[in-house]
């Protein structure tokens, strides 16, 4: 290996989509661009801003201070408070990893398509969504090992009656996977990817009972902080560009979609990553004041090294979650971090 592309491997970014949804020249063009495809359905949980992204870059400043570079993807859009002075930040305009033809667009998933485009970013990088903190210490091996990934790998079912979004993204990226991939080959190359104890007791017995299926019928998806090689994106779009292409034009999310799992669902079928622990992070669904209060309790008591406040349609009182959930961290991270003004 030569020394430029071992360093490249050394170095490990991370990616943030973020929006600010109270932005008026923003809300004009969703607002026209909605007009436009004859959309009413406006679900806010997908862009409203819970006012804490300074806690994501304070997590990363005090647990993962190794971290070569952040990337931070918006629309036109920089937070208030952050330092654009500072050397560790590249803000990252939909305009640099997208063609014009296909913007504005109010899709995350199609954004996720082409992170790999960004200029500059390392062959090994962490994708968080603007809801993900780490809580305690963790150290480059807790997501790349000799460049390879960390993940957890599990075999699961898509429920076919009554196909939410999100699943049918998923039955999505699988059409692709099983084009490319043959399961028997990827599960007998390396069985103890599959079959291990860091997977959990629950999510092994589950991948043994769909052992017989001649084809993935779907992974275990953590919705966690992502760790993607770019050459996996890479290699996806050199096989499947036109596909690619043809859903980045999707301004709004659509049920024909693909979206980042198909990265990490390569990246398992492939048998390119190593096992990572079940617990290694926690993912809380917000939907009553009961899992909000939960979710406080978690990120105080720092229970595991990563957490994903997820929001969601059935949320029962926004304002309360935002104030209960930020309170919780500000008493977690005080200080400003070097990326603040």
């Amino acid at each position: 290996m030569n020394n430029n592309k071992e360093n490249n491997i050394n170095k490990i970014d991370i990616v943030i989509l973020w929006v600010d949804d109270q932005d008026k020249k923003w809300l004009e063009k969703k607002k026209k661009w909605q007009k436009e495809y004859g959309i009413t359905d406006n679900q806010d949980e997908r862009y409203r801003n819970w006012d804490n992204l300074q806690f994501l870059f304070r997590s990363v400043e005090k647990y993962a201070s190794w971290v070569n570079q952040i990337y931070l993807v918006t629309d036109d859009q920089v937070p208030s408070w952050m330092r654009l002075d500072n050397n560790n930040i590249t803000i990252i305009d939909h305009t640099e990893i997208m063609d014009n033809k296909y913007l504005p667009t109010f899709n995350s998933s199609a954004i996720e398509l082409n992170l790999h485009k960004i200029p500059g970013l390392s062959e090994n990088f962490i994708y968080f969504n603007d809801d993900m903190f780490i809580l305690d210490y963790v150290q480059p091996e807790d997501f790349f090992e000799n460049g390879k990934p960390k993940e957890m790998a599990a075999l699961n079912l898509i429920m076919p009656s009554k196909i939410h979004r999100s699943r049918r993204v998923m039955f999505n990226n699988l059409t692709l996977i099983n084009d490319t991939f043959n399961k028997k080959d990827t599960l007998k190359n390396k069985p103890f990817n599959w079959i291990n104890y860091k997977h959990g007791f629950q999510q092994v017995i589950r991948t043994l009972l769909l052992l017989p299926w001649s084809e993935f019928s779907n992974f275990k998806q953590t919705h966690l902080p992502a760790s993607h090689n770019k050459s996996t994106y890479e290699q996806i779009w050199e096989k499947y560009g036109n596909e690619l292409e043809k859903y980045s034009s999707y301004r709004f999310r659509s049920l024909n979609n693909y979206n980042q799992w198909l990265i990490k669902d390569w990246q398992l079928a492939s048998n390119n990553f190593v096992p990572q622990k079940l617990n290694f992070g926690k993912v809380y669904q917000l939907n009553n004041n009961n899992s909000v209060e939960k979710c406080a309790q978690h990120i105080k008591n720092s229970k595991t090294k990563l957490i994903c406040v997820n929001d969601t349609e059935l949320l029962e009182d926004f304002s309360y979650a935002k104030n209960k959930i930020n309170a919780e961290l500000r008493l977690k991270f005080p200080e400003k971090s070097k990326y603040e003004l």
